[in-house]
């Protein structure tokens, strides 16, 4: 499947066309099976975050670690770096498929104490970034399954900030900064949408993605006219961070879907 771009008029046929029901049965929104061939692009050493292939997973899918990404979607070995962004530490959790960490690294972050979490719990909404130097430009591709589960919360750290009571000195600029894997089945269409339904343009916050081909990373703040005309793409996780110091305390919101 190529990638596609959500656009208003054509919601309804991009849910019918991407969707591929993976029960037997007839299909309920809240935990409709998801069956998706994403197209996998390869780096540029000119070109800075091309090949950074940021990747929306199901909430509930068949893969726990990194190890079982690596190997259910037969990426190839040492070449493919498979790496997550902690929201709560800023720190990056990685590692080459193959490796013996990648049997330990868990694509939610339960492997880490609570205190290191997103929000102090597991997070399965978090997006994942794969890159391999061995892709090959329209050939590459890895097919995604799993489930949605409707009740998952999405948590936003807030970043950094004294009155909050954070050490801000030397704090890394990914604290609060959460790649959301956005449900295959959502009703948002551009950036804008996604900030109404998080609930974050009272609160400040801007919303990026990276286009893996040309390495582009368009962003937006929450509540202008730019969040309104930048359309989110098929499969594709997408940058949140929030722009103001309050409140001191997450916010948390349950993606939308049809």
């Amino acid at each position: 499947m190529t990638r596609l771009i959500l656009s208003r008029p054509n919601v309804a046929a991009f849910v019918a066309a991407v969707l591929i029901i993976m029960t037997g049965g007839a299909a309920v929104a809240s935990n409709m099976g998801f069956k998706m061939n994403k197209s996998l692009h390869p780096p540029n050493a000119s070109i800075p975050g091309a090949g950074d292939n940021w990747i929306s997973l199901p909430y509930n899918r068949p893969y726990t670690t990194y190890a079982d990404l690596c190997s259910q979607l037969g990426l190839p070995n040492v070449s493919t770096r498979v790496l997550q962004i902690n929201p709560e530490t800023g720190a990056t959790q990685s590692c080459q498929c193959g490796t013996p960490s990648c049997s330990t690294l868990k694509l939610d972050l339960s492997n880490l104490p609570p205190i290191q979490r997103p929000c102090m719990l597991p997070a399965p909404y978090l997006g994942v970034q794969i890159r391999n130097t061995t892709f090959v430009a329209g050939t590459s591709s890895a097919i995604f399954t799993g489930s949605h589960n409707p009740t998952q919360q999405v948590c936003l750290r807030r970043i950094p900030s004294a009155a909050c009571g954070d050490v801000t000195a030397g704090a890394s600029v990914n604290i609060g900064t959460t790649w959301f894997s956005i449900p295959y089945h959502t009703s948002a269409v551009t950036f804008q949408d996604l900030c109404a339904q998080m609930g974050l343009q009272p609160f400040g916050a801007t919303v990026q993605r990276t286009d893996p081909v040309t390495g582009n990373q368009p962003s937006a703040l929450c509540g202008t006219s730019s969040a309104a005309q930048m359309h989110l793409v098929l499969g594709e996780a997408v940058k949140i961070r929030r722009t103001t110091f309050g409140p001191c305390t997450p916010i948390s919101s349950i993606p939308a879907h049809y």
